[in-house]
């Protein structure tokens, strides 16, 4: 009776399907997981971001936040804001009546130093449309402002929001 009980869980154990083996994107068979980190350099071609705008009844606002364009400590606009720019330069292109209103915000540092940042800010965008997405005969106003940093956390408390940066960018102009 057992030698028949034993044959019969090996019968349902051969004729079961197996069982499904899980495949991480990273591991290439390693059986340790790979842990990346994002960089301006890892962004696959085939990813594509959407711009988040408002088309109102008279003008079109794009309000993004700042990391996803600049790079505040290298001073320059990220790689991976390439799709971004291209369609900020589209839409302008195709509906701008008037001049483009670029404002970056910047919560980094004392008032003047993160009103600093932001007007650099700006202007790399505004030299960004015009260079590379070829925006020549579109005139951009720049402007740079300080937003208080986020109230820090408190230390006590191991359950405390994670303070999110203010810093951010919004590109406005009139449409057609």
């Amino acid at each position: 009776m057992r030698l028949a009980l034993l044959a019969l869980c090996a019968a349902a154990l051969a004729t079961a399907p197996a069982p499904a083996q899980i495949s991480l994107p990273g591991l290439n068979g390693s059986p340790f997981p790979a842990i990346g980190f994002p960089t301006d350099s890892e962004d696959a071609p085939d990813t594509y971001k959407h711009l988040p705008y408002r088309d109102l009844v008279n003008q079109i606002r794009i309000d993004i936040a700042a990391d996803a364009l600049y790079n505040f400590d290298r001073g320059e606009i990220r790689k991976s804001a390439a799709d971004y720019m291209q369609q900020a330069a589209n839409l302008i292109f195709e509906h701008a009546k008037g001049p483009v209103r670029i404002e970056c915000r910047s919560d980094r540092g004392p008032p003047a130093a993160a009103q600093k940042l932001g007007e650099r800010c700006a202007l790399a965008i505004a030299k960004w449309l015009t260079v590379q997405e070829r925006l020549t005969k579109v005139k951009f106003t720049t402007a740079g402002a300080s937003v208080p940093p986020p109230a820090p956390a408190n230390p006590r408390d191991p359950l405390a929001p994670v303070t999110v940066t203010r810093s951010s960018v919004s590109i406005s102009f009139a449409k057609e």
